[in-house]
């Protein structure tokens, strides 16, 4: 494939970025069907090269300085693309890459159709949010909790006094700055050699933003005793109008029982206005992943990234 032909753009919203998600209509992992989640992860920089009928994807690492993240290629020809721009001199990508979100079929279809020259390796994904499964949740499932499937989620939600909570939508000019003080409560608590404070709440931050103008992203925020508590932001998944994505979950954990209401809240909301399932996402932690699987996944995606690191 000649690459002399090709031309890469910028994508600052999501108008300019929804013509080059329709590629991913068949893909079970529904994220890649979620144009907010393509702007928070390329917050630092989201681009598209394009050729023909093949587009790529790509960003610099929302975390690292050196790492260029790559979208994974949808079919054999993207495929064939990539390994043509890895070999071209259009300093396009960092020389270190990283194509992310990648499930068997991808891995397949890059194990074949990259040059070994490459180096590319599947690797267990260490800074982004797939160490562990996406987990994809049934809300009407979740607000029933029917069974012994659902029975610490059923302890952790009796916990909470509904008399001292107040579920609402998200407004920015009402909840704003209280959602600034949560981000902050939590990023403090997290920080660790791998994330500074910045690292963490950066990308939260960026959402509440975006929420400020973004009509199709729905943000919640839960407050108990008058203190906010908890907050959730979701967007809308392409081909599939019954699910969201969640790109934003965040609860105090010094109020027993609070994460778990939460997610409980959320899928109460949404049952009746056309919701089926929310894509919950993955872990970085086996200690997240384990409250993830409280909420009896219908499905869960394993997913890795393939580097050349």
């Amino acid at each position: 494939m000649q690459t002399d032909t090709f031309k890469s753009l910028e994508i600052r919203n999501s108008d300019e970025l929804l013509p080059y998600l329709f590629k991913y209509d068949n893909q079970k992992d529904s994220y890649l069907n979620s144009p907010y989640y393509f702007l928070l992860t390329g917050r630092k920089g989201l681009k598209v090269v394009i050729d023909d009928n093949n587009s790529i994807i790509f960003s610099e690492h929302p975390n690292l300085d050196d790492e260029t993240i790559i979208f994974p290629p949808s079919n054999k020809e993207e495929v064939s693309f990539l390994n043509s721009l890895l070999g071209s001199s259009s300093n396009l990508f960092k020389s270190k890459i990283r194509i992310i979100r990648c499930d068997k079929i991808h891995q397949d279809f890059i194990a074949k159709g990259i040059s070994e020259k490459y180096k590319l390796n599947t690797v267990e994904e260490k800074l982004l949010d797939w160490k562990y499964p996406s987990v994809i949740i049934s809300v009407e499932n979740v607000v029933k909790m029917k069974g012994k499937s659902f029975k610490d989620l059923r302890y952790n939600v009796n916990k909470v006094d509904r008399n001292e909570v107040l579920f609402v939508e998200y407004q920015s000019d009402l909840h704003y700055k209280d959602s600034l003080k949560l981000i902050s409560k939590w990023s403090n608590r997290n920080v660790s050699p791998l994330f500074n404070e910045f690292n963490l709440a950066a990308p939260y931050i960026f959402l509440l933003n975006q929420l400020a103008n973004a009509k199709v992203l729905k943000g919640y925020v839960l407050y108990y005793k008058k203190s906010l508590v908890a907050l959730n932001i979701l967007d809308n998944v392409l081909n599939n109008q019954e699910e969201l994505t969640s790109l934003a979950f965040l609860a105090d954990i010094d109020f027993k029982g609070i994460p778990s209401f939460m997610r409980y809240q959320v899928c109460n909301f949404l049952k009746n206005k056309g919701v089926n399932t929310i894509h919950i996402g993955g872990s970085e932690t086996f200690g997240l992943y384990k409250f993830k699987k409280k909420l009896v996944p219908l499905v869960q995606l394993d997913l890795n990234s393939i580097t050349n690191n």
